[in-house]
């Protein structure tokens, strides 16, 4: 994305989910160069099996960017011991005056939290499901209806 406007609101939400041999490659870019701008840069996402995942996330503050904000975050959860994830969010600034955050979080699922949800009468995929479903809650709530019942049917087909 290229942000030129001034007071401009840029928004990047991304779910994943890599099952299988899945080998998944994310590279987002946002170039700032609008003043006073909001971005935000959110990815949810689940590894299962073998699958292998690469996140490249970049906020950069040109010249003229002044009095902007900026905020990268991705989560993983993993969900094997085979899987691999690879992030690398990187915030860049040319400017003064701007508020930047970036960050990363991947880690396994809990047994104990597996556990609690298997011993409530869900099957291990339902728990999983569930886990998934919950983490990617806050970016597929911001959707139509429609398009929340066909994501989650996709997570339901898929896990």
């Amino acid at each position: 994305s290229d942000i030129k406007g001034n007071n401009s609101n840029n928004i990047l939400n991304n779910i994943y989910i890599g099952n299988n041999d899945n080998k998944l490659d994310m590279n987002y870019t946002f170039n700032i160069t609008g003043k006073s701008t909001k971005n935000t840069m959110k990815v949810e996402g689940a590894l299962f099996d073998n699958s292998n995942k690469r996140f490249r996330g970049t906020i950069d503050f040109k010249e003229g960017a002044s009095k902007s904000i900026g905020e990268e975050s991705e989560n993983c959860i993993l969900f094997s011991d085979k899987c691999i994830s690879r992030s690398l969010p990187m915030m860049l600034c040319h400017e003064e005056d701007v508020i930047g955050t970036h960050g990363v979080s991947s880690g396994k699922v809990s047994k104990e939290k597996l556990f609690y949800l298997m011993s409530r009468g869900l099957s291990k995929s339902d728990a999983s499901k569930l886990i998934v479903s919950a983490n990617f809650s806050t970016i597929i709530n911001e959707l139509p209806q429609s398009i929340r019942e066909e994501i989650n049917n996709k997570i339901d087909e898929i896990i």
